[in-house]
């Protein structure tokens, strides 16, 4: 029993938590019919800054362009000229990948440094700007080092120029589809400009305008956990144990937070299956190519589907459930039963 799947259901108010470049909510067509979607990489970023996973207190990477600026600063605070910090900064900078020659000395793509490799590279600054000279070529090969950061053994890391960095993820995230037909619709506001209420020779337009984009529905998401890869990324059974419960914690109350403030659409799940041991995998198609509407029909539907295939293929695997709309279970039950079903 190495594997453990989530199979999660979440209604969403009219809302946009993931919009695309031209602001309108990100679709997929499937079986003909549009749905709309929250990407992997965006609902994923939710569950990394979310409070279950706060409160386990591990370490985390940090993912950023601006290293070097970070030692750029740390060195001016010791006395060195800004060229003379910024040249220094783009030698640690470099070890982690290509800095940009217009934005010198950050780097020209987002790179993920575990928090062994931020702290070496903050205590590398220092020693360089007491000691105000250059970093020596030993010292720039030891700040790109392995991780055990908690995301980046839940989520991955790709170091292109270093492949003995990588880490490979534990944790396969599907994209969150609608089970319904998607229908994007368009609030247009106008705002009110309160001095030119107070003015009375003033015309009566609106201070600003625009248009926001939402669509609702029943969302379905898919989660695979490796977790012979999450104890071998964080080199401890009972580590990947508390990351994997609060991993399911996060995925039923944490939603991305696009235009928030706009429609409210914090939400927790309606229904979680979890499946330990042989997986009955991404439902979505089998349960969904025909869309159905409203969470009953959802929940009916993708049990249905992952009864048949279970059945025919004779899969070896613990269920939990815990379904809202039918007053079964609750999450602590749900995550009380994952810690005693994992192997020891």
């Amino acid at each position: 029993m190495s594997h453990v799947s989530v199979h999660v259901l979440t209604a969403y108010p009219p809302s946009n938590p993931n919009r695309d470049e031209d602001g309108q909510p990100k679709t997929a067509v499937v079986g003909g019919k549009t749905r709309q979607r929250i990407s992997s990489q965006c609902i994923k970023r939710a569950w990394r800054m979310s409070k279950p996973i706060s409160q386990l207190d591990l370490p985390l990477s940090t993912r950023t362009r601006g290293l070097g600026s970070e030692i750029q600063r740390k060195l001016e605070a010791f006395g060195l000229a800004p060229k003379a910090a910024a040249d220094r900064a783009k030698k640690i900078a470099e070890r982690f990948g290509k800095v940009d020659s217009k934005k010198s000395p950050d780097h020209s793509e987002m790179v993920i440094y575990g928090h062994e490799e931020w702290a070496a590279c903050m205590n590398l600054a220092e020693t360089i700007g007491k000691e105000g000279r250059d970093p020596t070529s030993e010292e720039l090969e030891s700040v790109a080092q392995r991780t055990v950061s908690l995301d980046c053994a839940l989520f991955g890391r790709m170091r292109a120029a270093e492949p003995r960095l990588n880490v490979d993820a534990a944790v396969s995230v599907s994209h969150c589809l609608t089970a319904n037909i998607a229908n994007v619709d368009s609030d247009f506001w106008t705002s009110v400009d309160d001095l030119k209420q107070r003015d009375e020779e003033s015309d009566r337009g609106s201070g600003g305008m625009g248009d926001v984009e939402y669509g609702s529905g029943v969302y379905y998401t898919y989660v695979d956990v490796d977790l012979k890869q999450l104890n071998e990324n964080l080199k401890s059974a009972d580590l990947s144990a508390k990351a994997l419960v609060a991993l399911i914690e996060a995925i039923a109350t944490t939603t991305p937070s696009g235009h928030r403030s706009t429609f409210a659409h914090q939400g927790r799940a309606s229904y979680l299956r979890i499946e330990i041991g042989q997986s009955s995998g991404n439902l979505f198609c089998s349960a969904y190519e025909a869309p159905v509407m409203g969470m009953t029909l959802a929940i009916d539907a993708l049990r249905l589907s992952a009864s048949k295939i279970q059945k025919a293929y004779d899969l070896d695997q613990v269920v939990v459930e815990m379904s809202v709309p039918e007053g079964q279970g609750s999450l602590k039950e749900v995550l009380t039963k994952v810690s005693a079903a994992l192997p020891t």
